[in-house]
């Protein structure tokens, strides 16, 4: 979510929201190097991904001042399609660490990751053209990427019981 003072704009509007949802189908490929320490793996973790957009929409709300708060309720827009205005792909580069601890039958995972956006989603020659977005609700898209943290826990298992060969 953005949220955006609109100082000088209007004089009873005082800020902007503007909320997007992307969904996209992503395929990571990575490579990890392990260390294991007795019951203790550590491990570093480096790779890119590959997502496609599937479908991407947003929906701004303006705030009024107090003093028109009154007379004004927050001015929500309804959800607008921006598939247009967005790429189709993304790229991200991938960095993690982590450390999984041996317990019967299983290890034990928790896992750092941090993705780094390599392209701009939005198409710069089309930023202009969502005539709704700007002159209601005064918004201009600006260039950005998609980062993310993520932490993971997990817990792997054996289905199988090996058995010692004589």
């Amino acid at each position: 979510q953005l949220s955006v003072p609109l100082n000088g704009i209007n004089p009873g509007v005082t800020s902007l929201a503007y909320t997007e949802k992307l969904n996209k189908i992503e395929i990571p490929i990575t490579a990890s190097y392990e260390i294991v320490f007795r019951k203790l793996h550590y491990y570093l973790r480096a790779g890119i991904s590959a997502a496609k957009v599937t479908r991407v929409s947003g929906e701004p709300t303006l705030q009024y001042s107090e003093s028109n708060s009154v007379a004004l309720r927050p001015l929500s827009g309804e959800s607008q399609d921006m598939n247009s205005y967005r790429k189709n792909m993304l790229y991200s580069g991938i960095i993690g660490v982590g450390i999984g601890y041996n317990i019967p039958r299983g290890v034990l995972m928790f896992d750092i990751r941090y993705k780094l956006g390599l392209n701009n989603l939005v198409v710069s020659n089309k930023r202009y053209l969502n005539q709704n977005l700007i002159n209601r609700f005064y918004y201009i898209d600006d260039d950005f990427t998609l980062n993310t943290l993520s932490f993971a826990a997990s817990y792997y298992f054996s289905v199988y019981t090996p058995k010692k060969q004589r």
